[in-house]
């Protein structure tokens, strides 16, 4: 079984093959019932396809062909019109770009922890004419 997470204009979506899907389909989850609906709209899936899972960790799922979710991707993508997809989302949604930013800053801090820990991994003690070489700027954060 696999997934992904997606960002997009129309939504945050979390998409995988679990055991009720067929051969053919994924099911493409959401926290926020509009973010499918916008979804489903681009496929002329009715709203009531939409199935609420209250007490889920994401309540809000349909199921749909894998073709009509690789093509969403691909759709996407192509549409792709911005030089900073946080700024697309703050204009219109306040709260949607909060949690993203949270998101963001979740990933970014992941990515400077791990810059450090490969730097320090690969260069535990660097030494040149008998005097030890400065970490990189980044390395005292």
């Amino acid at each position: 079984m696999g997934g992904m997470w997606m960002f997009t204009k129309d939504g945050f979506f979390s998409t995988v093959k679990d055991r009720y899907c067929g051969d053919n389909e994924v099911v493409v989850r959401a926290r926020v019932r509009e973010d499918l609906e916008r979804f489903c709209a681009r496929f002329g899936i009715g709203a009531e396809a939409i199935k609420t899972f209250s007490q889920a960790d994401y309540a809000f799922r349909v199921q749909v062909l894998q073709s009509e979710w690789a093509q969403y991707v691909q759709d996407m993508a192509a549409s792709i019109d911005y030089p900073n997809f946080k700024g697309t989302v703050i204009a219109r949604d306040h709260d949607r770009h909060r949690a993203y930013m949270e998101c963001w800053q979740a990933l970014h801090d992941w990515q400077e922890m791990t810059m450090r820990i490969n730097w320090i991994n690969r260069n535990p003690t660097i030494w040149r004419d008998e005097e030890l070489v400065e970490p990189p700027p980044w390395l005292d954060r």
